[in-house]
């Protein structure tokens, strides 16, 4: 059985682990109403978010302004929520993609993988007190300088992506350095898929193994950093409830579609992601 495989089975795992606890709680949750959107609106808001997700756009970006919008509930309930509604979406996000995308190459998986769980866990602490404003400004100047440059290789190779499934060498050097700065950037609110996946893409990696590690990478956060939130209750029950049934449909069905769509497709729609990335972050 390969790594992939294993990582796959991991997902699966954790998200049904997950999906039967969430359930129990939140059906047998008493607390009074929280208002916000009627339970109807948040299964069609939370099942558009977890479809686009699958494209690599931040779900944590559309769950907060689809939170302040709906005027869900005070922010203090906001991580939680964010964290909670991830949980089993991004599970099964994973585990569709290391199912049926191509093989990649188990030293790229773990190196990237570990890079940024070392960097959540070690570097989020040296970030901490940073001005997460300010790099998101930067990070949102490097993707621009990204997007050229990756038009620029589409144009010169005349329009062919990549189609590399591991990196090694100099290159996985660079991959698991910036995967520990993503890690540790992520934990002062910087969104990590974009950059993430900018980096794999330059780094030669077929769009398709590109999503398939930065979902796998970033899919790993919300199932450790959930645990605190689904303990004391800070979170918004319709959101969550919402996520865990429409969101984990749409989620499998978007990453479905996205494996089966041709490699010049999935790129261009990737350089839509980080349009949309850089226009999110030098809006004011």
């Amino acid at each position: 059985m390969s790594l992939q495989t294993i990582f796959g089975y991991l997902f699966l795992a954790s998200g049904v682990v997950w999906a039967a606890l969430l359930f129990k709680k939140l059906l047998t949750d008493k607390r009074p109403d929280e208002g916000g959107k009627p339970l109807s609106t948040m299964l069609i808001t939370e099942g558009i978010v977890y479809f686009i997700a699958t494209m690599g756009i931040s779900d944590f970006l559309m769950n907060t302004i689809m939170f302040n919008r709906y005027k869900s509930e005070d922010t203090s309930r906001l991580p939680g929520t964010l964290m909670l509604s991830a949980m089993v979406p991004g599970s099964f996000m994973a585990y569709t993609y290391l199912k049926g995308s191509q093989p990649l190459q188990a030293v790229t998986l773990l190196t990237c993988t570990f890079g940024m769980l070392a960097g959540a866990l070690i570097g989020g602490k040296l970030v901490e007190n940073l001005d997460g404003a300010k790099i998101k400004k930067i990070l949102g100047i490097a993707l621009i300088f990204s997007m050229g440059a990756l038009i620029a290789k589409m144009i010169l190779s005349a329009g062919a992506s990549g189609t590399a499934a591991g990196i090694g060498g100099i290159r996985l050097v660079i991959a698991a350095v910036c995967s520990f700065a993503c890690g540790a950037l992520n934990m002062v609110g910087v969104p990590a898929k974009p950059t993430l996946t900018a980096l794999f893409l330059l780094l030669g990696l077929s769009p398709v193994c590109t999503l398939t590690l930065v979902l796998v990478m970033c899919g790993l956060t919300p199932i450790g950093a959930g645990i605190r939130f689904y303990s004391n209750g800070m979170y918004h029950r319709k959101t969550v409830l919402a996520s865990l049934t429409a969101g984990t449909v749409t989620a499998v069905l978007g990453c479905m579609l996205m494996i089966s769509l041709p490699a010049l497709v999935l790129n261009i729609l990737l350089l839509g992601v980080m349009l949309i990335a850089i226009i999110t972050t030098f809006k004011k």
